[in-house]
């Protein structure tokens, strides 16, 4: 017959590896809990990215639609350029109108 210093140890070997395996349990499940943080940490980064990111189909619309500012400045730069040529026209008919008089001259000489 057993002892019962045997039983009693028995019993201690018993405890000591169900607490291991209970140590064991909670350690996975420290460790899974990480991993769902993480992935809800990173879930939350991306969702917050994506916000901030439009979608293909918006990009490509922006790309095809100038923004009013693109516009702003195109118009801008037409007007420029339509003074410019608005004065180019201008000199240029003031030098034929100054050469025109100038032959007119020569020829009343």
């Amino acid at each position: 017959m057993e002892s019962l210093k045997d039983k009693l140890a028995t019993k201690d070997l018993e405890i000591e590896l169900i607490n291991q395996e209970i140590r064991t349990a909670y350690s996975i499940i420290d460790q899974q809990q990480h991993k769902i943080v993480t992935l809800e940490k990173r879930t939350e980064r991306d969702d917050r990215e994506s916000e901030l990111e439009p979608d293909p189909e918006t990009m490509l619309n922006n790309l095809l639609t100038p923004n009013n500012t693109q516009q702003q400045r195109l118009h801008e730069r037409i007007s420029v350029i339509e003074r410019q040529q608005a004065r180019d026209i201008q000199a240029s008919q003031v030098s034929r109108s100054t050469y025109s008089q100038h032959s007119t001259t020569r020829r009343w000489l």
